[in-house]
């Protein structure tokens, strides 16, 4: 009797186990939750899918409790500079959160900035796979570039995607619905593939020691820049000293010129005669160079005139600018973009308002605009990241930036002439 009780108490300890068991099964977020397409100035940059433990249509169970999930980034556009892929994160997370929260998290973001070390290209593979206990695994391609601990950090990553402030509305709304699923999408995800090539470059983002090998190549510039100064005061020493040595060769000169003076006259007085006959053609010579010369500065001077060139110069500029990373940036260089942004931000959208016709039609949407700024604040270039499929909302955010005017200057820890930057306008009609 004593046995069977003994055997019987461990029936509760079994069952305990089993659903521990059951438990760590779901720890890994396996079931895909939706896929999503994000489009940028009329550009699709990339699809995502939301794996989730199990199916949700609300964020809160994402974002208010320690659960696993997965983000996944498959990249189609041809080229996202890791400046802007970063940005992109920065700017929402801003927007949807208070200076602290964001603030509590800059040492996390400065890791996740420093993981990737250039730019994406169609057919990369994106990973942020969260596991409670473990954190949040980042891989691209395959190849692991890290793990961040903080599960509070990967929740702000979620929230840019499903958020009360989300990147997109539409991305968010189709990332939160199970039910609905786009098979076509699903299987345009899976069929983006990186190339073996590529998976090599990113290998080579985990072994970049190049930090001591930059300071081995000043120290000899540095020799050959002091050694060059002591050389040159010998020079100008030893050069007033020739100069008495050369006032001395004149003698010899005169004694050599002595001896052939009458040959050397007889022939003098030929050229000269011949000189005297060959005036004439010198004269058109000398006045046909001067017509040449005089044409060329008319056509350099006609092409400044066009301004269209100039102005198309610069965006492409900017834009290839933009392919610079920030790896180099730590949590206070980011944070000092943080607080900007915030305030470029903020001058903007008080500029927002909404049209008339969209309360007359019940209607509402969403535009996100682009800018480039130069350091003083003065609008450079400004566009439609993503528009509206209503005009006047389009319209309306054009008129905000004419609004808004010159923005705050740019501070002097941000380097560079220009800063870009976008911003979502919501055109939420009052409840």
């Amino acid at each position: 009797m004593n046995v069977l009780k003994l055997r019987g108490s461990y029936i509760p300890f079994i069952l305990v186990a089993l659903s521990i068991l059951g438990a760590s099964a779901s720890t890994n977020a396996n079931q895909v939750n939706g896929v999503a397409a994000y489009h940028a100035l009329s550009v699709e940059q990339f699809l995502t899918v939301l794996y989730t433990s199990s199916p949700t249509i609300e964020a809160a169970p994402l974002l208010e409790k320690d659960t696993p999930a997965r983000m996944e980034i498959r990249v189609t556009t041809k080229r996202l500079s890791q400046r802007r892929f970063v940005t992109m994160w920065l700017e929402s997370m801003t927007v949807s959160n208070t200076s602290d929260v964001v603030e509590a998290q800059l040492e996390s973001l400065a890791q996740f900035n420093k993981m990737f070390k250039g730019r994406f290209i169609d057919g990369d593979r994106i990973v942020f796979d969260y596991r409670p206990g473990r954190g949040m695994e980042v891989s691209v391609n395959g190849v692991a570039l890290g793990v961040i601990k903080s599960g509070d950090f990967f929740r702000l990553l979620l929230a840019c995607w499903v958020g009360e402030v989300p990147i997109s509305s539409n991305l968010k709304a189709s990332l939160l619905s199970p039910a609905a699923i786009d098979k076509d999408l699903l299987a345009r995800f899976n069929a983006v593939t990186p190339s073996a090539d590529r998976r090599e470059e990113i290998v080579a983002w985990t072994k970049v020691p190049a930090k001591p090998e930059p300071v081995e190549q000043v120290q000899p510039k540095a020799e050959v820049v002091k050694a060059a100064p002591v050389k040159a005061p010998v020079q100008t020493t030893a050069a007033p000293k020739k100069a008495p040595a050369a006032v001395e060769q004149p003698k010899p000169a005169e004694k050599v010129a002595e001896k052939p003076v009458a040959t050397q006259t007889v022939e003098v007085v030929k050229q000269e005669e011949k000189k005297q006959l060959e005036p004439k053609q010198v004269e058109p010579k000398a006045v046909e160079p001067p017509k040449q010369v005089a044409e060329p500065p008319k056509q350099v001077v006609a092409a400044p005139k066009v301004v269209a060139p100039v102005a198309i110069a610069e965006t492409v500029v900017e834009l290839e600018s933009d392919d610079e990373t920030m790896e180099g940036l730590d949590a206070g260089g980011l944070l000092v973009r943080q607080k900007y942004y915030d305030q470029l931000s903020k001058h903007l959208i008080q500029q927002q308002s909404i049209p008339r016709q969209a309360f007359q039609r019940r209607l509402e949407d969403e535009v996100r605009v682009y800018l480039t700024i130069d350091r003083s604040g003065t609008v450079m270039a400004a566009e439609l990241e993503t528009e509206s499929k209503y005009k006047m909302f389009n319209q309306q955010a054009l008129e905000a930036i004419e609004k808004a005017g010159v923005f705050p200057s740019m501070p002097e820890e941000i380097s560079g002439d220009t800063f870009s930057f976008s911003v979502l306008l919501n055109y939420r009609l009052p409840i």
